[in-house]
């Protein structure tokens, strides 16, 4: 299947429909998929689907559909990569920063923020937590992503960018103070204070936390009014509580006209918020498991009268016991604290927080289920799984015809070869430079039917040769109507054409050139001596995924 990527716009009076796709096989599995480059430079350079311009390594990332509850947008996918030694091989730099992250077709980059990177000198291995936005997850069809690495560039890690979406504050809980706890996204609702004494740079489920002992423990946020007018809000966190559970807050504003998640005299969970003159609150169903971890989101949107308010917990909508008649904005104090609300009463958390986000948007049933299957399976092989390295990666340079743009000037009747200047050695050349793993076993070249408003030629007029030296040609083959593509292989290079490339090794571990030009039959009845495609068209390489 070809799927067009990356336009190249070119003049209607000289262009035709030229697609170059390279065949690779592997020798456990054979695939062909594509990736899409663009005659557009004068001599522009290109690298195979397994490295984008610059970086020397990539892995496949496939998100598994089935942890997909429905289909997504923008959304922050966590990646926890353990034990990597092609990363520790590879990577340039020791903390990361040459990683990055394309979508399949290897145009669009994904933001990234890298919560953990641990560069494992006595075992050569790297572990990390990284956090990809991607820009569509499917619930009915696997999502393909890349991870790059080997870049000799600047730093490729993107923090705010990654949480761009409807995200007022993220807190990953890393840190050994509460200066440490930063908001990873651009609005920089960093912690400033605490109280107690906080156990941060705890081991918890996503790297690390901070663990409170419900005795005058919390981490405070100052100076802030993010949320405030706000007419919708979601938090989101994983909570430990312990057995001797109380009501507190788990991260709440101060003041009686609050907002924030927590746990209420009846040990269940709640969500509360309030716009200044009404409350609107809800409670979980069952009481708080305790001794365990778990993923709590609370989500208000204060559009429809009485505000929509739900509570979840492990993806599961607990919501019970809705009390309040408020509707509209969120009113917000200045202050938030995690751990910590006094909300009538000063209450501590005794538990544990690890992660914790902040969004000014109500969130589906959907988006929950989806960051809470992400969690409770992120390993390889459980939300992702992540495929084999592919390094040393094999590049292709596309040069030659004026402007990189194929045309036939001539006379009715008449044959002429391309290009505009009638010199038959302008030519098309592709220029490969192949690794051993990449195995190309086969150059394809597509044209179709080309038309201008005054006269239609099909494609089925011309003509490929082809030659390994620029200096003999051989005859492929004419397009048949309509507009085909011709292999180039072992088993077709023609007599004449100079030395096979595919001989021995074929074009593994190679580097080489295939010579292309094109001969136009142009019919008796022309009636201009110009000829072109009507519309805009692209050049494209076929590799292995």
């Amino acid at each position: 299947m070809i799927k067009q990527i990356r336009k190249n716009t070119l003049s209607k009076q000289t262009t035709i429909a030229v697609i170059i796709l390279f065949f690779i096989s592997s020798i456990s599995i054979i695939s062909t998929n594509i990736i899409f480059i663009k005659a557009e430079a004068e001599e522009p350079i290109y690298q195979n689907q397994d490295g984008v311009n610059d970086f020397n390594y990539s892995k496949k990332i496939t998100i598994n559909h089935s942890q997909v509850a429905e289909n997504l947008y923008g959304f922050p996918v966590l990646i926890n990569l353990t034990n990597d030694e092609d990363l520790f091989a590879h990577c340039i730099n020791n903390s990361g920063y040459d990683v990055a992250f394309f979508n399949e077709s290897n145009i669009t980059k994904f933001p990234h923020e890298i919560e953990y990177w641990n560069w494992d000198i006595p075992n050569s291995t790297v572990d990390a937590y990284i956090w990809v936005n991607v820009s569509f997850i499917s619930a009915t069809s696997n999502t393909v992503f890349y991870m790059y690495y080997g870049n000799n560039n600047t730093n490729q890690e993107n923090i705010t960018g990654t949480w761009s979406n409807n995200y007022a504050a993220v807190y990953h809980c890393t840190g050994l103070s509460a200066l440490n706890i930063d908001d990873s996204t651009i609005n920089n609702n960093n912690a400033d204070g605490d109280d107690g004494n906080v156990n941060y740079n705890q081991n918890y489920p996503i790297y690390k936390g901070f663990a409170f002992d419900g005795s005058g423990d919390q981490v405070n946020i100052s100076g802030s009014t993010w949320l405030n007018n706000s007419m919708e809000v979601a938090f989101a966190t994983w909570i430990f509580i312990n057995n001797n559970a109380q009501p507190d807050g788990i991260f709440f504003s101060r003041g009686i006209y609050a907002c924030g998640i927590g746990l209420d005299g009846g040990q269940h969970y709640k969500i509360y918020v309030n716009d200044g003159s009404n409350k609107r609150e809800t409670f979980s169903t069952n009481t708080i498991s305790t001794g365990s971890w778990h993923y709590l989101v609370g989500t208000y949107n204060g559009n429809e009268n009485p505000g929509w308010i739900e509570l979840y917990v492990d993806g599961k909508n607990v919501s019970t016991n809705t009390d309040g008649t408020g509707t509209g904005g969120i009113w917000q104090n200045d202050v938030f604290y995690f751990g910590y609300d006094n909300f009538e009463v000063a209450r501590h958390l005794n538990g544990a927080i690890d992660d914790l986000q902040v969004l000014t948007t109500n969130v589906s049933a959907g988006w929950v289920l989806t960051n809470y299957n992400m969690i409770n399976n992120m390993t390889n092989g459980g939300f992702f799984n992540l495929g084999p390295e592919h390094g040393d990666n094999s590049t292709y340079r596309i040069k030659g015809l004026t402007n990189n743009k194929i045309t036939w000037h001539g006379i009715a009747g008449h044959t002429v070869y391309c290009n505009a200047s009638g010199d038959r050695n302008e030519t098309l050349e592709i220029n490969m430079s192949i690794n051993t793993s990449d195995n190309v076993t086969e150059v394809r070249v597509f044209i179709g039917d080309l038309n201008n408003t005054e006269f239609y030629i099909n494609a089925s007029n011309i003509t490929l040769y082809i030659s390994s030296d620029n200096i003999s040609y051989g005859e492929m083959g004419t397009f048949t109507d309509g507009g085909n593509n011709i292999s180039i292989n072992v088993s077709t290079w023609p007599v004449g054409a100079g030395a096979s490339p595919f001989l021995g090794t074929g074009l593994t571990n190679k580097t080489t050139s295939i010579y292309c030009i094109f001969r136009l039959a142009i019919p008796a009845d022309a009636i201009n001596n110009i000829f072109y495609n009507s519309n805009s068209y692209y050049i494209y390489i076929m590799g292995e995924l």
